[in-house]
This record gives structure tokens, sequence and C-alpha cells, in this order.
């Protein structure tokens, strides 16, 4: 029973190897023949003097097969086409593996040593020359973008200065109307000032008028009134201590009786002197006050005020 089981093993085992021996052979038969056909079309496109089409076939076929003589057609195609750097390591690889490729004899291996080296030296001279004139592109490149980057930053610079300058412009252009609206205002205002000034003088004029009194009728006979009474006082007096220093001497009825008389008419024209002159007194503050005087300068002060929201009258009150 368990050598049946090792023999259907065994069977079975070659029965999984078989094929795949089988499909590895397939595969690199395909591959050869992949790699001749591509190494075929290259060299005909190398004969053609299609180095690109050429080139791109080597390359393929030597990923399918590392054939070291391809090395060389690979480099003359790049030589060809103007890749000096690349053309330069294919040379390079060509030239180490020449020892190692054992069809070539030796007269024909130094006679491609001798050419690989010129080429190699010519290929180093022109790569630097490639490479110098790269950095000199890459050099040119880099002061472009410098330049460029100083242009855009002097332009973004000049922008915002432009921009600084004009908002600077708007807001003085503000400023200056602001001003000429607050002066304007301020002028009509003092205008208006000067107006209720010269109406107030006026008022005051016509007041100074209704209250003056040397030219009313009462005030004079007021005067006059106390006047007379104030002479009747001073006569009536005189005449009382004339009668008085009669009666002093000759002690009569008759004197004592004038002395009285005298002094009744003085009391009588000194209380009409007081009552006059009282009355004249008495209508002309009555006067005076019925008629006030507006006032201009003093305590009240009306001046100007110019704001930001508008313009106005202030009224200041001092106590």
């Amino acid at each position: 029973m368990k050598l049946a089981f090792l023999i259907v093993l065994s069977l079975a085992h070659l029965s999984v190897v078989v094929p795949a021996a089988a499909r590895s052979r397939k595969a690199r038969v395909q591959a050869s023949d992949r790699f001749a056909a591509h190494e075929k079309l290259g060299v005909d496109a190398y004969r053609n003097r299609k180095y690109a089409e050429a080139l791109g076939h080597f390359l393929k076929a030597i990923e399918i097969k590392k054939k070291q003589g391809l090395y060389f057609n690979i480099a003359q195609c790049y030589r060809f086409t103007g890749k000096y750097e690349e053309a330069l390591r294919y040379y390079q690889l060509f030239y180490v593996a020449l020892d190692s490729i054992g069809r070539l004899s030796k007269r024909q291996r130094a006679a491609y040593k001798k050419e690989v080296e010129g080429r190699m030296a010519e290929m180093k001279i022109k790569a630097d020359v490639i490479r110098a004139q790269r950095a000199r592109e890459a050099r040119e490149r880099r002061d472009a973008e410098v330049r460029r980057q100083e242009a855009e930053k002097r332009r973004l610079l000049e922008q915002a200065r432009a921009k600084r300058e004009a908002e600077a412009k708007r807001h003085r252009t503000q400023l200056a109307r602001e001003r000429a609206r607050k002066a304007k205002a301020e002028a009509e205002l003092q205008r208006q000032i000067r107006q209720r000034h010269e109406e107030l003088l006026s008022e005051r004029a016509v007041v100074m008028k209704r209250r003056s009194f040397t030219d009313k009728w009462w005030f004079w006979t007021g005067i006059g009134t106390t006047a007379l009474f104030t002479a009747g006082t001073i006569l009536f007096g005189m005449k009382a201590l004339s009668a008085a220093d009669d009666w002093e001497r000759s002690w009569l009825d008759k004197d004592r009786d004038r002395v009285k008389t005298f002094r009744n008419l003085t009391d009588l024209c000194l209380g009409g002197a007081i009552v006059s002159g009282l009355t004249t007194a008495v209508i002309t503050l009555f006067n005076r006050y019925s008629n006030p005087l507006p006032r201009i300068d003093g305590n009240i002060t009306l001046s100007p005020a110019v704001t930001g929201d508008g313009a106005g009258l202030t009224l200041t009150v001092r106590f």
C-alpha cells in the first residue's frame, strides 16, 4: 500500500515538472527569437542610418539578452544621435567587456580598444562640452529666473507704492473736502453770528431809544415839579426862620401865626418835592425795566461749533 502511494506521488511529480520544463524551453526559444528579431531590425536600421530606430531595437534586444557586442552598437547610435554622455557610458561598458568577448581575435580586440579609447576620449570632451553648455544654460535659466523674480518684485513694489500713493491721494482729497466743508460751515455760522449781532445792535438801539427819558414829557414835568417844590421849600423855610426871629423879639400872636403858616407851607413844599422826585424816579426805573437791553457781550456767549457730524451753535453761560 505504501509502495503504491509512492509510485502515484512520483508520477504526479513528473506530470508537473515535465510541462514546466517544456514551458521554460519554449520561453527561452521565444526570447531568443525576439532578441534575434530586434538585433536584425537594429542592424538594418543602422545600415540605413536610422540611428534612433536602430537604438530602440538594440535597447530592447539587450533587455532580453546581455550580449556584450551590442554595447558598441548602442554607443554608436547614441553618438550619432548626439547623446554623448550615454554614448560614453556604453563605450566604457564595451571597453570593459572586450576581453571577455571570445570570438574576437587579438588584432580585432586591439583595434576595437584603440577605436573605443579614441571614441571615449572624444565622447568625454563632447560630454564635458554638453555638461558645460547645460551648466551655462542652467545658470542662464537661473539668472533669467532671478531677473524675472526681481522684475516681479519691482512690479509688485511699484504696484504697492502706486496703491499707497493713490490711497494717500484719496485720503488727502477727502481731508481737503472735509476741511472745505467745515470751513464753509464755520463761515456760514460766522455769517449768522454777525447777522445776529447786527440784529442785536439794531434792537439795542431801538431799546435804548425807548429807554431814554430825556425826551419824555413826564420826566421834565417831574423834574420841574420837584424843582418848584424844592424852591418853595427853600423860600418858605427862609421865611419861617425870619418869622421865628420876629416872634422871638415881639412874642406877638400874629408873628406866631406867621411862623406856623410858613412852616406848614415849607412842609407842604418839601412833601411835594419828595413825592414828585420819588414819582419821577419810580417812573424812570419802570421804563428801564420794561425795556431791557439785549445782551451782546457778557456772561452769555454764542459761538460756532463744527464737528465731524455737522455744525451748530454753542451757547455758553458763565455764572
